[in-house]
């Protein structure tokens, strides 16, 4: 039979143990004592290990799913580990290409000095682009030719449209244009071929000066 002493040690070595299960030097032998009413007592060792077997909680910095604009930057904001023993380092698995559009995933893991690894947690990140070309145009002036049509190119109307990602294709609504609207519209210039024209009956008289 235990007594009120023995229990008590007993208590005490439980104590000890809650408030020094993270270090190392906790692990060793403990003795128990046990003492009867008549003041007889015996001893006894045991070997203890204190093992921790908490592992670290990883919480992210900033939202889980977040949206980007491509072209621009991104600095991802990370993750934080907490644990019961240590300060456990968070390493992050994964990459954002800003440069490319798409679904990016970063994964964020932490072990302790225990090999105890916490639960992965991960951030997904779209990059998309949203942001249209910058166009840039330039008046030209095209001349009818002898069959009183003429032509334009999307480059001959450019000047230096330009998108974030470096490559823009060109069109336009309308590339080819005939006698009928030089008549119509004060942009066209009179072709130097004017006179075939009129004797083909493409300009009427008012087009002769």
């Amino acid at each position: 039979m235990l007594t009120e002493q023995a229990l008590g040690q007993l208590d005490k070595l439980t104590f000890n143990l809650a408030n020094a299960e993270c270090r190392a030097s906790a692990n060793g032998n403990v003795t128990l004592t046990a003492t009867d009413v008549n003041n007889n007592s015996a001893s006894a060792t045991a070997a203890i290990k204190v093992v921790d077997a908490i592992a670290p909680t990883i919480t992210l910095n900033g939202n889980a799913t977040e949206t980007v604009e491509a072209y621009t930057s991104y600095t991802d904001a990370g993750a934080t580990a907490t644990d019961n023993c240590s300060a456990p380092e968070v390493t992050v698995g994964g990459a954002v290409d800003i440069n490319t559009p798409g679904v990016y995933k970063l994964t964020y893991d932490a072990s302790d000095a225990s090999g105890n690894a916490a639960t992965q947690v991960s951030r997904t990140v779209t990059v998309v682009d949203n942001t249209p070309p910058t166009v840039v145009t330039k008046d030209i002036t095209v001349y009818l030719d002898a069959n009183g049509n003429a032509s334009v190119t999307p480059q001959q109307v450019d000047n230096g449209s330009s998108d974030a990602s470096g490559t823009v294709t060109l069109s336009l609504d309308k590339t080819t244009f005939d006698v009928e609207a030089y008549k119509n519209d004060s942009l066209y210039t009179i072709p130097k071929a004017k006179k075939a024209l009129i004797s083909k009956g493409y300009l009427n008289e008012k087009f002769k000066g």
